[in-house]
């Protein structure tokens, strides 16, 4: 097996058992990578000038905050189902 996959594999399998045993500590880490991931966002000059963006820089910006979202979310989703 190709060893970049195999150490994919095993990073979603850790990721996984971190989630299932240690669910508040996993909810607070995606917490604070989703607030990391917001500074970083907020910090960059004009990020929402649409004629500083190309078709893919705009993608970007838009999958980033989707990533900055889905962080919080799930962060709150796991800290809440465990309580």
């Amino acid at each position: 097996m190709n060893p970049v996959k195999e150490f994919i594999v095993e990073l979603k399998e850790t990721a996984v058992y971190f989630m299932d045993h240690y669910p508040i500590i996993s909810g607070i880490t995606l917490i604070l990578i989703g607030i990391f991931l917001l500074s970083f966002q907020l910090k960059k000059n004009n990020s929402f000038k649409m004629s500083d963006h190309g078709m893919a820089s705009w993608g970007v910006l838009v999958n980033m905050w989707a990533l900055i979202i889905m962080s919080f979310i799930f962060g709150i989703i796991l800290i809440l189902r465990n309580t």
